[in-house]
């Protein structure tokens, strides 16, 4: 219990003093930065990361743009591709839920 109070008094301490908040992050970023300067791997992973999390907003918001443009927003089905896939009954959709899952 003594480390719940203690997590709680640093949680509202936190909230409530920005000074404090800011001095956390500054650490907190200084420390990534070192991280990011030496670690060769770790730095190689962030872009990775960074490279497909691109990727995936791009391809939903073009996802977006055709179900929008195709009307899809029915309860029967909820996305272009979906609807596309289920009325050729293509194989990998077969096993799959109605939320193509």
């Amino acid at each position: 219990a003594l480390h719940a109070r203690e997590n709680t008094q640093k949680r509202t301490r936190r909230a409530e003093d920005g000074e404090y908040r800011d001095a956390l992050h500054a650490r907190e970023n200084a420390q990534k930065q070192t991280r990011r300067a030496e670690d060769g791997e770790y730095r190689d992973a962030l872009q990775v990361r960074d490279v497909n999390r691109k990727r995936t907003a791009r391809n939903e918001k073009r996802d977006r743009r055709v179900d929008l443009s195709k009307g899809f927003v029915d309860e029967e089905h909820k996305t272009f591709a979906l609807w596309r896939a289920t009325e050729k009954g293509s194989d990998d959709m077969k096993d799959r839920d109605e939320n193509g899952r």
